[in-house]
């Protein structure tokens, strides 16, 4: 009979797999949009650089995602520049720096992607001229690119793969063209040539410098031939370089933080030679440095603090640049933290003392003592920070006890002035991925809002000020989904009905609607104000009593508080409270439910002791939720997870205080709560867990002594047994983890051992589905996981091979067990390096012989699936964020015919959705 029962169940699903292989992607439908609040999509404008009059910048949108824009300073005239990755996911463009001279100028920037290499792009402002020359072997998380230096003639990319090995760092130009792309360093045979470990790259006109092989300084051109090394320090390397003029200069650390030098030699190449410090002086530490004609400016931290310090090159022209002010009881020396800015032939830098009455200032210096002069002050709470410069303008900021004003100036105090009516907050000249703001000659590009949904480019109007927006916030709507209990969903269908929690950012409401969302309205409110965190919500399934049937949910305040059941019919009046379990008898948090019949057993978890609760009941009625007893007058509290129901009883594994855990059953009734078995019990690493139903018996494995044995019990005391034959599945540690089993049309299938591999238990044996094998796996089981499910025929669950996690499948047999697709198909030496280009799925659900789930791929991103036990059967069944975004669906659940879950669109936020099921 058995058997005939199966074959009929074969057929049956091979005529779906035959109709389910083509099944298409479906539009997935919102439901409701819930929450119309202003969500939090920003345009995330992370970077901005000029390019001659107009500015390049990379911006977020939601039909495009964040991609290169392109203005000139007019709303026209600010548009995409190129549609990289066509979709909403975007190109992510970053790391930008210019090259060139003139009207030859360029950007570069980076593109990335987890399953393929980073990506050079090219950009003259035109779409067409924007264009892909290369694309990096280094792949996902397998190392890093970096564009390190913009010459006249091109841009330096390093890329370092992470080998741990000295040659793992690749030094590349390019002029911008794909013939003009090449690698500094190849490895060739094996070695890498030239030299390795390149870094503390600066740039003098054509010429890049760098240190490589950790004690020698490089140069090149772009070219091979004109890459060559220039000079060797012995005993200390080289730290920070400089150029200026004909020579070179690097700062060593002798003594960190205790001693630092200064040498040079010619910047064509030579012997190199100490400069300084000077007799009698220690600096401890470099700070900044910068060029300036055939000098070198720089800053040094020295005994009394960070003074400015200026060399020609020679010994005797290395000198400290006083920077004072008066003060009432003379010059006061001032500290240089500012940056450094070289503009029209001159340095300029900020000061800022913090003594009570001497107020920042603007300097402009020459490089000598008499050539430094401060030409703007400030009053005492306020002090310039960063510089930028354009041809014609220097600008800065001041920060005013936290407000940031944009000023501009030409050199001198009549010019020097507050740009008025600009943005106010801190910019970048180096953020995350690029500066945040872009002097031209004209104006200056900068953000507004920045940070915010109302974040858009912009400019200063005109000399005086004012903001021209440039670019025009997109809207999207915030989520509406509340927090929840992992084994809880915030929707329920109730006779026809559908009840959906809904999170207006204010408080919590619970809607009723149709099921495609339709006249919905609220039947229960709570204001967020009523807790200290935000409460978890979440349904606990149907209640029958005699006023009819009723949607139980809980509500959890996040520190206990406000602890509640609560039930409802679907009406304002039928919405009533069952138990608050934030005080009095019972006070803490309702974990686990169980039906018993028409009455739904649950777990409360202490609220100061999160091992000890109590067991409750409800039959739907405030009067009927109380806590169960013995008859002795205590009350089990289930551990938690293990609470199961079988023939309108539960049974559950609890653990009291003297660690004994035990088998239970409940009616709900003192005389039918009873301890059934805890004999296994011997020493204090003893107990019992993974508590399910197979085959109409229960089912969980007790550890004993250094072995874990599977039990079996029929309800009864006298029928609770060591499964025979007898078969140990692993030691005492946690890691030896044996999972609650599932059925499989009375199979047992079960996880045991580490890594976790699969068990099949029948009528006359226990034994692994499959050999194990090296490399191969089950995602471990953990609670609430959703990584497996029984439908039809097939246990679906998330398999790891070679640390590739996919989709398999069994039906418990060892020829049956299989990866039924790879779903994210990659580079496989990558992803056993570093488990990344896995699929993971996740979410089971069942419906008919088919299978739903969440799945990742490059394409797509994380989104729906759906599979029959087949390849061609496993197919993408909506991609609700279009291109490879994810929408991370979750809580699946089917409700009639349809199919409902929780998903993100950057549009709405995260919100409910539903697909159409097949019908057969």
């Amino acid at each position: 009979m058995i058997r005939s029962t199966r074959a009929r169940h074969t057929l049956a699903a091979l005529a779906l797999i035959t109709s389910s292989a083509h099944a298409q992607e479906q539009t997935a439908h919102l439901v409701k949009d819930a929450n119309r609040s202003s969500g939090d999509f920003t345009a995330a404008i992370s970077w901005c650089l000029p390019l001659g009059q107009r500015v390049v910048f990379t911006q977020d949108t939601l039909d495009a995602g964040p991609e290169p824009w392109i203005s000139d300073g007019t709303p026209a005239g600010t548009h995409l520049l190129k549609d990289i990755v066509i979709g909403t996911s975007g190109s992510f463009p970053e790391q930008p720096v210019s090259f060139g001279t003139g009207a030859s100028t360029r950007i570069a920037f980076l593109t990335n992607s987890t399953s393929t290499g980073d990506k050079l792009w090219i950009t003259d402002g035109t779409t067409a001229g924007t264009t892909q020359v290369r694309e990096s072997t280094v792949v996902g998380w397998a190392g890093e690119t970096h564009l390190r230096a913009g010459t006249t003639n091109g841009v330096f990319i390093e890329e370092h793969t992470y080998t741990g090995s000295p040659d793992s760092f690749e030094l590349f130009f390019s002029d911008g063209t794909l013939a003009g792309t090449r690698s500094l360093n190849p490895i060739v045979s094996g070695v890498r040539t030239k030299f390795a470990k390149p870094k503390g790259y600066i740039t003098s006109g054509s010429w890049c410098y760098f240190i490589a092989n950790d004690n020698e300084v490089w140069r090149s051109d772009g070219t091979t031939a004109g890459t060559t090394k220039i000079t060797t320090f012995t005993g200390t390397p080289p730290g920070r370089l400089a150029v200026a003029g004909a020579n070179l200069y690097a700062f060593l650390e002798v003594q960190p933080n205790v001693l630092t030098e200064l040498w040079t030699c010619p910047a064509a190449g030579g012997t190199p030679v100490k400069l300084g410090p000077p007799d009698g002086t220690t600096w401890r530490y470099f700070m900044q440095r910068i060029p300036l004609g055939d000098k070198l400016v720089f800053a040094m931290l020295s005994e009394t603090g960070p003074r400015l310090w200026a060399t020609d090159g020679t010994a005797a022209g290395t000198h400290q640049i006083p920077v004072t002010m008066p003060g009432a009881n003379g010059p006061v020396a001032l500290d240089i933290y500012a940056t450094l800015t070289e503009w029209q032939g001159a340095i300029y830098f900020t000061t800022h003392t913090g003594q009570s009455g001497i107020g920042g200032a603007v300097w402009r210096t020459d490089g000598t003592a008499a050539g430094t002069v401060a030409f703007k002050t400030f009053k005492s709470n306020a002090f310039g920070e960063d510089m930028w410069t354009s041809a014609n303008d220097l600008y800065f900021q001041v920060n005013e006890a936290g407000d940031y004003h944009l000023w501009r100036t030409r050199g001198d105090a009549a010019s020097t002035r507050e740009l008025k009516g600009l943005p106010t907050y801190g910019f970048s000249e180096n953020g995350p991925l690029g500066p945040t703001i872009a002097p031209t000659p004209s104006t200056v590009f900068l953000l507004s809002n920045q940070g915010t949904p109302r974040e858009a480019l912009c400019r200063a109007k005109n000399d005086k000020g004012g903001t021209l927006l440039l670019t025009r916030p997109e809207s999207s709507n915030a989520s509406s989904i509340p927090a929840h209990h992992p084994d809880a969903l915030t929707y329920e269908d109730l006779n026809g009905v559908l009840l959906d929690f809904v999170d207006l950012g204010d408080g919590l409401e619970l809607w009723r609607m149709n099921p495609d969302g339709s006249k919905s309205k609220s039947i229960w409110k709570r204001p967020l104000k009523n807790y200290a965190e935000s409460p978890q919500v979440g349904f606990r399934g149907i209640a029958v009593n005699t006023a009819g049937t009723g949607a139980l949910f809980t509500v959890d305040g996040g520190t206990r508080e406000a602890s509640e059941l609560w039930i409802t019919d679907g009406t304002k009046p039928g919405t009533k409270l069952l138990h608050d379990h934030s005080t009095g008898e019972g006070k803490g948090i309702p974990l686990d439910f169980a039906k018993a019949g028409d009455l739904t057993l649950y777990s409360v978890i202490d609220a100061g002791v999160t091992t000890v609760g109590t067991l409750w009941m409800t039959d739907g009625t405030r009067t009927g939720t109380v806590k169960v007893v013995t008859t002795g007058g205590s009350s089990p509290y289930p551990d938690p997870q293990e609470m199961v129901s079988l023939n309108g009883i539960v049974y559950f594994l609890s653990t009291p205080a003297d660690g004994k855990t035990g088998l239970w059953r409940t009616d709900g009734t003192a005389v039918g709560t009873v301890l059934l078995k805890n004999d296994w019990y011997v020493g204090s690493n003893d107990g019992a867990q993974g508590l399910s139903v197979v085959d109409h018996k229960l089912l969980f494995n007790a550890r004993i002594g250094p072995t874990q044995f599977l039990w079996e019990s029929n309800g009864t005391a006298i029928g609770t047994v060591p499964v025979s034959p007898t078969v140990g599945l692993g030691g005492s540690s946690d890691t030896d983890l044996v999972a609650p089993a599932l059925d499989l049309n009375g199979l047992a299938i079960f996880e045991a051992n580490y890594p976790s591999n699969l068990w099949r238990r029948d009528d006359s044996s226990i034994i692994p589905v499959k050999p194990i094998v090296a490399g191969r796996s089950v995602f471990p089981w953990a609670p609430y996981s959703q990584r497996r499910v029984v439908s039809g025929t097939q246990l679906f669950y998330c398999g790891i091979q070679d640390n590739d996690a996919e989709l398999w499948a069994t039906d418990g047999t060892a020829a049956n067990t299989r990866r039924v697709k790879d779903i994210c198909a990659g580079n496989d030496t990558l992803r056993a390096a570093d488990n990344l280009l896995s699929s993971y799925p996740d979410n089971f659900t069942a419906y008919g012989y088919d299978v739903y789930f969440t799945a990742y791929d490059e394409e797509h991103g994380t989104e729906l699936w759906r599979s029959d036990g087949t390849a061609n059967g496993t197919l993408l069944m909506a991609d609700i964020a279009p291109g490879s975004t994810s929408s991370h669906p979750a809580g699946l659940k089917v409700i009639g015919t349809k199919l409902y879950f929780t998903a993100t669109r950057r549009d709405v936020g995260r919100e409910l959705f539903s697909i159409d099921l097949p019908q057969h």
